[in-house]
């Protein structure tokens, strides 16, 4: 979504649209209620009111701890980037572009 410019899970439907883009990749894109069903296996609201009751009285912000979804999410990036690099010995350097 970020590569072609969307701002919202609505964009959905546009790249839905395209079956240029289906083909390019090898897959359709999701409908924006299941890109949001998605998402929401990532929240859980017992995380942000921790956090918020540990914000310290001339804090503003806070930052939840990760749910169980998201610690396996980083799982799988972490093999992914050892995969990926595994293929480049060589290379030492790498840029993330988001």
């Amino acid at each position: 979504m970020n590569a072609v410019g969307g701002e919202c899970l609505e964009d959905f439907d546009q790249l839905r649209a395209d079956p240029g883009l289906s083909e390019l990749i090898g897959h359709g894109r999701p409908s924006p209620e299941a890109a949001r069903n998605f998402l929401y296996e990532f929240h859980e609201d017992a995380k942000i009111e921790e956090a918020q009751l540990r914000l310290k009285e001339d804090e503003k912000a806070y930052i939840p701890e990760e749910t169980a979804a998201l610690q396996g999410l980083a799982m799988v990036n972490r093999h992914v980037v050892v995969e990926v690099g595994g293929r480049s010995p060589d290379q030492k350097i790498a840029t993330v572009d988001q």
